[in-house]
């Protein structure tokens, strides 16, 4: 059975934008009217954030301005724009799936930060490369990167917050199954957290925790832990993470067959993704509307909301959703003996699972496609280094050479000088002696 179930992680949220395309619109046109009469530095910030603003409208011309900022920083020898533009261009390919770019932008930020010893987009790109390799699959990669950042702060007792750190920690280790794992870590990011939003974080750990419940089938648990997140989100306002809450304690509330309160949980969260435009929590919410229909053997209410995620998914979606609203069709139709309609769907269930099963090798070829260039680029660069490492013993070696050959060379110069002054005085002084011994001999005669 289908979950819409939600992760909310702390950090990962860096890669969301949470504002709609039209204020996005609104800004981006604010942005380019200061970009007239800017200074220089500014201009590079201008950019930076014309591109981060721009990241869900078109990424292209995301990337171009990210570009555009990262050219002009280096044309004024801007590092510190360098650094955040960099780290700008990685966010950007990391959210629009470009993992292999992102990579690589991130890590020539990071390398750029060490040279400068900027802890704060040191400890930054850590985590957001731990990100993008959960994204792709490599999940120990991921975890040593999270690691890292917790080690920089620990290590040089940096005035950063780990907590982020500590529930992507917790997240990837509950994708690993390690749910022990995954508790204590989100229990360490409350104990290292140093902002000023307790309530916050208390949240953010609460809905995880929440998952964790919910996956092991303790609905009860869950649900206490989903009305305190479902509040706080109400009193702050935050519609987006408000949908999210009211979606997912309408699933809990299917599971304790409260059909009433998972009806209007579900309709609540369905009114907020039709207000946001979420395209990726309205098929979601349709398709569980639909179950608790048929659940209740209400099936003209389950053939609507079948339908409406069928039209709604006809020109976009992906194939998992669409796979989903056939096989429910079906199911509705072949409750209702309407069973040229339940074959129809089923074989358009048929012919999703077929693209889905494409779709997923294609994804896992990409991405261990990914891992591969990430991995030559690492050998590269390692390579280089290495190169770098024995020219620069060689050079040193060379200059140890030449330190011992001037140092032999100045004592022989040295000796040489010294054993000419010394014959010198030795034959001013034999010269003296004879010139006494003659005035000696002429006395004497």
């Amino acid at each position: 059975m289908k979950t819409t179930f939600s992760f909310l992680s702390f950090l990962a949220t860096s890669l969301l934008l949470s504002h709609l395309c039209v204020a996005q619109s609104r800004e981006l046109d604010s942005l380019q009217n200061l970009m007239k009469t800017a200074n220089d530095t500014t201009q590079v910030n201008l950019l930076r954030y014309l591109g981060i603003h721009s990241r869900s409208l078109d990424k292209e011309m995301s990337v171009e301005y990210g570009v555009k900022s990262l050219n002009k920083a280096i044309e004024i020898s801007f590092v510190k724009g360098q650094i955040e533009s960099l780290y700008a261009l990685g966010l950007t390919h990391g959210m629009t799936g470009s993992y292999a770019e992102a990579l690589e932008y991130l890590k020539t930020c990071l390398n750029l930060s060490m040279k400068l010893n900027n802890h704060q987009y040191i400890k930054k790109t850590y985590n957001s490369l731990g990100i993008v390799y959960k994204r792709i699959g490599d999940y120990t990669n991921s975890k040593d990167y999270y690691l890292k950042s917790i080690q920089l702060v620990d290590s040089l007792n940096l005035p950063f917050d780990n907590s982020s750190a500590y529930i992507n920690l917790g997240i990837l280790y509950d994708l690993l199954n390690e749910e022990d794992k995954a508790i204590e870590n989100y229990g360490k990011s409350l104990e290292v957290y140093k902002g000023n939003n307790k309530e916050g974080i208390e949240n953010t750990v609460l809905a995880n925790l929440a998952v964790i419940n919910y996956n092991n089938k303790d609905y009860e648990a869950a649900l206490s832990k989903l009305l305190k997140v479902m509040a706080y989100h109400e009193k702050g306002g935050d519609k987006f993470q408000l949908c999210t809450s009211y979606s997912n304690l309408g699933d809990c509330y299917f599971e304790l067959a409260d059909w009433e309160l998972a009806l209007e949980y579900l309709n609540k969260a369905l009114d907020l993704a039709n207000e946001l435009s979420d395209r990726h929590m309205i098929p979601k919410i349709y398709y569980n509307l639909g179950r608790l229909m048929l659940k209740q053997e209400k099936y003209d209410e389950a053939l609507a909301y079948s339908k409406s995620n069928i039209e709604f998914l006809e020109y976009s979606g992906e194939y998992k959703d669409k796979l989903d609203a056939h096989q429910q069709a079906a199911e509705v139709y072949d409750s209702i003996k309407q069973y040229p309609k339940s074959i129809h769907h089923i074989n358009q269930a048929i012919l999703y699972k077929d693209s889905l099963l494409n779709e997923t090798k294609i994804r896992e070829l990409q991405n261990l496609q990914i891992q591969h260039e990430v991995y030559l680029k690492d050998k590269e660069i390692n390579e280089g280094n290495l190169q770098v490492a024995l020219l620069n013993a060689k050079v040193s070696e060379d200059r140890r050479r030449l330190i011992y050959l001037s140092l032999i060379a100045g004592l022989l110069l040295f000796s040489a000088t010294l054993l000419y002054f010394r014959f010198r005085a030795k034959k001013k002084s034999s010269k003296i002696f004879q010139e006494q011994n003659q005035r000696i001999t002429e006395q004497n005669h």
